[in-house]
């Protein structure tokens, strides 16, 4: 008995839905697996967004490029500079030597013209003529450059173009894709949470409480037998919840059997009827009870059978002892 309060208070105590934790630990997977998945996109958003820009720097210098041979005149490159600008969005600049000539540049609000170019990039571009892409500082600003050598009717390098992005523009787009990538991510977690909790709610919980309830009331000894109630889950899946709201089904039925038959049998002994008998097949530990109730009427039967022969006995040895009775009373009249 003290167990069993013990453990009715440690249930009450403990006592946890496991949709719940089933739906908390889906919420935390799917933040891990969320957060995951937007550091690697971060991490190749980088890349690939680096790499855009620099293909967008060098299409930048090769667009100028062509603009340049088709015979621009001299006072339509700084528009030509920033119609481009507007059209590919980068900085643009023709240099005549290492000095800026026609820029799209500004520096303290005007086109910085006449400022000179690094060494660094002077020295590869215009000294060794070859190209050059990648980071260098503009007037201060970090910039995704392109270069490309510019030569004379001999053949000389005379100067270069320059095609850039700054790099806070360029750090600016990758926020704007994480932070549009964060939101498609967080709206994908609340839709995920609500599905998810639909789902656990219907599938898992409602079912496993009306298993509870159902687990309850037979522990109160209730199987529906006084008031012919049935007692049902009504769950129908195709899952293990589902098979053992079955198995409840069926058990409450064959306990229901067993309790009716053992107390038909025992009101039947009750009223002095031996003739009756068990006829449903018991399964498992529940066959024992079927052996002590055969045992039970075989033996009342046999006692019963014993008790008429004796009474028999009883009845025809008063017979004879009224018979002699009559013999001596006879004789003692003679």
């Amino acid at each position: 008995m003290e167990k069993n309060q013990t453990f009715e208070k440690g249930r009450k105590r403990h006592y946890k839905k496991i949709g719940r934790k089933i739906g908390l630990v889906v919420v935390v997977m799917q933040m891990v697996s969320v957060i995951l998945a937007m550091v690697i996109c971060v991490c190749i958003f980088d890349s690939l967004i680096m790499k855009m820009l620099e293909d967008r720097c060098v299409d930048g210098t090769n667009m100028l490029a062509y603009e340049l041979e088709r015979g621009v005149s001299i006072e339509d490159q700084n528009q030509l500079l920033d119609e481009l600008k507007s059209r590919m969005g980068c900085e643009f600049t023709i240099f005549h030597g290492n000095e800026r000539a026609y820029t799209t540049i500004q520096q303290n609000g005007k086109r910085a013209v006449g400022t000179k170019l690094s060494e660094d990039i002077a020295a590869i571009v215009l000294e060794k003529g070859e190209p050059y892409t990648g980071n260098a500082s503009i007037m201060g600003v970090s910039h995704l450059c392109s270069y490309r050598p510019t030569k004379d009717e001999n053949g000389k390098t005379d100067g270069l173009i320059f095609a850039g992005i700054s790099t806070s523009e360029a750090y600016a787009q990758l926020n704007r894709t994480v932070l549009a990538s964060i939101a498609a991510g967080i709206v994908m977690v609340i839709i995920s949470i609500i599905f998810m909790s639909l789902f656990i709610r219907r599938r898992v919980s409602r079912p496993l409480s009306k298993l509870t309830e159902l687990a309850h009331t037979m522990e109160q000894g209730k199987l529906g037998l006084k008031d012919s109630q049935e007692l049902n889950t009504y769950i129908r899946s195709n899952d293990e919840i589902g098979l053992l709201a079955e198995i409840f089904e069926h058990t409450i039925c064959r306990l229901k059997g067993y309790i009716g038959e053992i107390s038909t049998v025992l009101e039947s002994i009750s009223d002095g009827n031996l003739t009756i008998s068990t006829a449903q097949d018991y399964a498992g530990d529940f066959t024992s009870i079927k052996t002590s109730l055969d045992g039970i009427l075989n033996r009342l039967n046999s006692t019963m059978s014993q008790i008429v022969d004796s009474s028999e006995h009883v009845s025809s040895g008063s017979r004879q002892m009224s018979a002699g009775a009559q013999a001596l009373s006879h004789g003692a009249m003679e």
